[in-house]
């Protein structure tokens, strides 16, 4: 395998949501020596609608597979929390408090709300929500998973969540959430994960 491409359709009318014009990759060494591939859409796709995926390969000489047989799959309607223009921002974590603006880094200490805005594509409200804290330099994977916070009152889509800093269970020692320890001194990023009224994440 030297390259491959993928398409998405709306399984519907045949759309194309994704195809080879900007999904078609060289193969890394990894997925060489696996002869398997793995890629992230960082496009839009709609809740509650179905699509049609499918996939093609070239050999080491550049020909050609026929395209896999098509799956389809669909979006659960789901919703999300923009922490873009929340708080805590441009503050840091220094000895269990937070100090001065720092631009770029976050944290939040008790008493301190992690904000963010909820939408949900069917207006569903947010009745519980959990914080997740990430090494700024490195925000892949969370070093800090929040436990579940009900919400009261449920916030509706469009509207602000806050999630208070001594409920969050991400800044302090313990294993609540999976934490192992009080949270260094420091410069981090966080998100928020909202839960609908339908009990989904």
């Amino acid at each position: 395998m030297s390259r491959y491409r993928v398409e998405v359709v709306k399984d519907a009318d045949g759309s194309v949501v994704w195809d080879q014009t900007n999904a078609e990759f060289a193969a890394t060494a990894a997925e060489r020596a696996a002869n398997a591939a793995s890629r992230l859409f960082t496009g839009s796709l709609a809740a509650n609608t179905a699509y049609r995926w499918r996939a093609q390969v070239a050999d080491d000489l550049g020909l050609w597979s026929e395209w896999t047989a098509a799956r389809t799959f669909a979006l659960t309607d789901i919703g999300s929390v923009d922490v873009s223009g929340g708080s805590p921002s441009g503050k840091l974590w220094l000895n269990g408090a937070l100090t001065g603006a720092v631009v770029g880094a976050v944290g939040g200490p008790n008493p301190q709300h992690f904000t963010g805005n909820w939408s949900h594509p069917s207006g569903k409200t947010l009745v519980a929500a959990r914080v997740y804290v990430y090494a700024a330099a490195a925000p892949t994977a969370p070093i800090r998973n929040g436990k579940e916070v009900a919400i009261s009152p449920a916030v509706a889509s469009g509207g602000i969540v806050q999630v208070p800093g001594t409920a969050a269970g991400v800044m302090t020692a313990g294993t609540t959430g999976g934490n192992l320890g009080p949270l260094p001194s420091g410069s981090y990023l966080y998100g928020i994960a909202g839960k609908d009224s339908s009990g989904n994440w």
